[in-house]
């Protein structure tokens, strides 16, 4: 294996790292500074933190099915993985991939430690009440909108192509 690919795993697995840290951090700040279902206002009519248990995926999907969740989330941990694994030499799509993992993995362990995941973000947006989330919860859908754009927009990762690439 080359030295240039090594570097790349190492710098992968750190971003990895990172998020997960910062998530679990973040995690057990709010459990140990406010109480279950408890809710300080920051911003008023726009920010809270509220801590709240979710046993379910985003929006509280298949709540209660824990397991489940859990195997999925370890399925999808493999396939990307593999992606990396089969992009290792693609300049950027390997961290993007990675830091869809730190959030993955992030709320992963949470459903394998506690049987939950921890939320704390609650943000009420031009009256709406959006689902309360951590930072896991956004570094996957960071992830998710940095790979989008990345597939669209260059064109090809692993025989994936768009029309954008096909056309020319």
């Amino acid at each position: 294996m080359k030295k240039k690919t090594i570097i790349k795993i190492i710098f992968i697995v750190f971003i990895i790292g990172i998020v997960f840290i910062l998530d679990q951090y973040t995690k057990y700040l709010i459990e140990e500074n406010i109480k279950l279902n408890e809710s300080v206002n920051l911003i008023k009519n726009f920010f809270n933190l509220t801590y709240v248990r979710n046993t379910g995926a985003a929006f509280s999907i298949l709540s209660g099915k824990v397991n489940l969740l859990i195997i999925i989330s370890w399925m999808i941990f493999f396939y990307l993985i593999y992606e990396i694994c089969m992009n290792i030499k693609e300049k950027i799509y390997p961290y993007f991939i990675a830091i869809l993992i730190g959030g993955l993995v992030g709320n992963l362990y949470d459903r394998i430690v506690y049987g939950y995941v921890r939320d704390f973000l609650d943000f009420n947006i031009l009256g709406y009440d959006y689902p309360v989330f951590n930072i896991s919860d956004m570094f996957v859908v960071l992830g998710v909108i940095l790979l989008t754009v990345h597939i669209l927009f260059k064109g090809e990762t692993n025989g994936i192509k768009s029309k954008k690439r096909r056309s020319k």
